[in-house]
């Protein structure tokens, strides 16, 4: 302070020997003087006041210039907040409207704001993200594209500024709607007979309840207008559907790089605006460069006509093939589809009232993802099981996951590592030996000779492998290395030390003996209780040393034991150590009331996929929110200082 007032006493002679002149001419006046002297002077002061504060602006926005961010030119500040406007809009919040998201920015200082009026992008981007602003944002975008996201989910209103903004439908570039069914219509039959000569993306999710569906039927599907977009949409390239439907004509497909249909309950009445099976062959033949294909419960109805032995190639550029919905309709659809090996695949079925065989069928479309293909294609190497009584869920990768990589996927429900090429999940009613005879045949039909990583867990307590399941279906795995298991290892235990090797035919004598899993070098245990009995007093400890020692004994030794969260006593750890070279312990001696199990293991025999909906991995991705809660002054200094580096 003493410095400022220092700089003061230098600079306030000449200012004060500036304005004393004028304030000269009001010495004579004070509070007792005339009403129109006083009303004057008061009007001249307030002149020379906001002459002040003009000048006082000047000064500051001149300091501000020296700043070291005026080093950077406009261009690259205004390309920094168009990067801030994709990822932190501006909305409306729950107690007020004052979440300005990026358009904070432009509340620094005079520079930044000029610099954001200055760049129409800006305020063309999510553009009804704060309904109320949607009219000035209009103006202020000028001719420059807008994107457009609106969900009731956010702001519960009306949804005019949707359709205020659609009525330049020529430079709108992105649409995400997400509203009930009869806004939804009212909007889209208002716009989009539009020609829409920069649409890039269209996502539409028309929203009705459950016991509203019900009473609609055919009319809680809403149908978008005919022509849509007058004919003229040349730019499209993803296209999202969640309970709408569209005119299937070409046009509109063949520049698409994304499509998802998708109706939202097994029983929808979607299937009346479906194409034939024909028509949706000769669309996905025309879409030569299609990246993203999602059909849920949208596959052509039972009544297509599915003789024609027509098959189609996806094209090489597919990256992701999601289906979802009835086995006996994906099958169908599969039945005609080749894709390309290296697609990811996603498949959803739901075999009520089939049998065995039928549930299975689309594994011939999955296979060749798998690997044995050509050299060229990357088998897979590690494998996750999930089963249960009435669903078994089946995910694979391309690389050898080590026991750190499956500890995401250890507990039923959790989602493990990410991006798996196949990620198949078959759900059924009821049948207590459906699960190990659908994993046999779902095994059959998948190129295992390259897995050496296996995760294997059950989705309840009361279910489990078998003995059989590991010897006759699991063991096909012989190049397995490593198993990481969630799930009553009882019965791995006893495959562990079986026999499967084959008897001489001639003689009926058996050969050499021979193991599953010759390869295993490394298993991983996690909440497993080694104290239970298991049968003539037998405790689990003992006969999975038995089994370690017999395999000892082939020469089948194992490497390394992971024991994690288990019940277990220090005695027989070191009892496993004089089997096992290395044995990793957590050094927990939990008892069973201690471990790590959860009331949400037991099945309840309740299919999430049959009762409803989207699964949750792809409802959020298509309809994510994207209010992230940035800080945009720290996001910027981040930016800020990087650029500087």
């Amino acid at each position: 302070m003493a410095g400022n007032d220092g700089r003061v006493s230098e600079t306030w002679p000449g200012w004060s020997a500036l304005f004393s002149s004028d304030l000269e001419r009001w010495s004579g006046l004070d509070a007792s003087s005339p009403a129109d002297a006083l009303d004057e002077a008061r009007s001249m002061l307030d002149k020379e006041l906001a002459a002040l504060e003009k000048a006082t602006l000047a000064a500051r926005m001149r300091r501000n210039s020296f700043s070291p961010i005026h080093r950077l030119p406009p261009e690259v500040l205004s390309n920094v907040f168009f990067i801030l406007s994709q990822t932190y809009a501006p909305r409306p919040s729950a107690m007020d409207w004052s979440n300005l998201g990026w358009i904070t920015v432009s509340h620094v200082c005079r520079h930044w704001r000029q610099i954001a009026l200055d760049n129409p992008s800006l305020w063309g981007t999510n553009i009804c993200s704060h309904p109320k602003w949607t009219a000035q944002r209009l103006t202020r975008s000028k001719n420059a594209p807008i994107t457009l996201e609106f969900t009731s989910h956010y702001y519960h209103g009306p949804e005019n500024w949707v359709q205020q903004a659609l009525l330049g439908m020529h430079r709108v570039r992105e649409v995400a709607l997400e509203l009930p069914h009869t806004h939804l219509h009212g909007i889209v039959n208002e716009a989009f007979h539009q020609p829409a000569p920069s649409l890039v993306s269209l996502s539409l999710a028309s929203r009705v309840s459950y016991e509203d569906s019900m009473l609609l039927g055919n009319g809680s599907i809403l149908p978008l207008p005919q022509p849509l977009f007058a004919g003229e949409a040349p730019r499209l390239r993803r296209l999202v559907l969640v309970d709408c439907v569209c005119p299937w004509e070409p046009w509109l497909f063949r520049n698409l790089e994304t499509l998802s249909l998708s109706f939202t309950t097994p029983n929808s009445f979607g299937a009346t605006y479906l194409p034939k099976l024909d028509l949706l062959l000769s669309l996905l033949e025309c879409m030569a460069q299609l990246h993203h294909l999602e059909l849920v419960y949208a596959a052509p109805p039972e009544f297509a006509d599915s003789s024609s032995a027509r098959r189609i190639t996806l094209p090489s550029s597919l990256h992701m093939f999601a289906l979802k919905g009835e086995a006996k309709l994906n099958n169908q659809l599969a039945h005609h589809l080749l894709i390309p090996p290296s697609t990811q695949v996603l498949v959803r079925s739901t075999c009520n009232n089939l049998a065995l065989e039928e549930c299975t069928q689309i594994m011939p479309l999955i296979r060749p993802v798998t690997g044995g293909v050509n050299d060229t294609q990357e088998p897979l190497r590690s494998l996750s099981i999930i089963s249960g009584r009435n669903r078994l869920e089946v995910r694979g990768w391309r690389r050898h996951f080590q026991p750190a990589d499956w500890d995401l996927a250890s507990y039923p429900g959790a989602r493990g590592p990410t991006n798996p090429a196949i990620d198949l999940l078959f759900t059924w009613r009821a049948a207590s030996q459906m699960a190990s005879n659908m994993l046999s045949n779902v095994m059959n039909g998948l190129h295992v000779q390259g897995i050496t990583s296996l995760s294997l867990g059950n989705s309840s307590i009361a279910s489990s492998v078998s003995v059989e399941t590991w010897t006759h279906t699991l063991s096909r795995l012989s190049a397995l290395e490593g198993i990481y298991l969630h799930i009553n290892i009882h019965p791995f235990i006893a495959a562990l030390n079986e026999d499967i090797s084959p008897s001489d035919e001639s003689t009926g004598d058996a050969g050499p003996r021979s193991f599953i899993f010759p390869n295993l070098r490394r298993i991983t245990l996690t909440s497993i209780d080694f104290r239970l009995v298991i049968s003539d007093s037998h405790v689990m400890i003992d006969i999975l040393v038995d089994a370690l020692l017999d395999r000892l004994s082939e020469n089948n030794s194992l490497d390394i034991l992971d024991l994690s969260n288990c019940c277990i006593e220090a005695n027989s750890v070191k009892a496993l150590k004089e089997v096992v070279p290395e044995v990793i312990w957590d050094g927990l001696e939990l008892h069973h009331a201690d471990m790590d199990y959860d009331d949400d293991d037991v099945d309840d025999d309740i299919d999430e996929d049959y009762y409803g909906g989207l699964d949750d991995e792809f409802d959020d991705d298509i309809w994510a929110d994207m209010d992230g809660g940035f800080d945009a002054v720290h996001d910027l200094q981040d930016v800020f200082a990087m650029i500087h580096g």
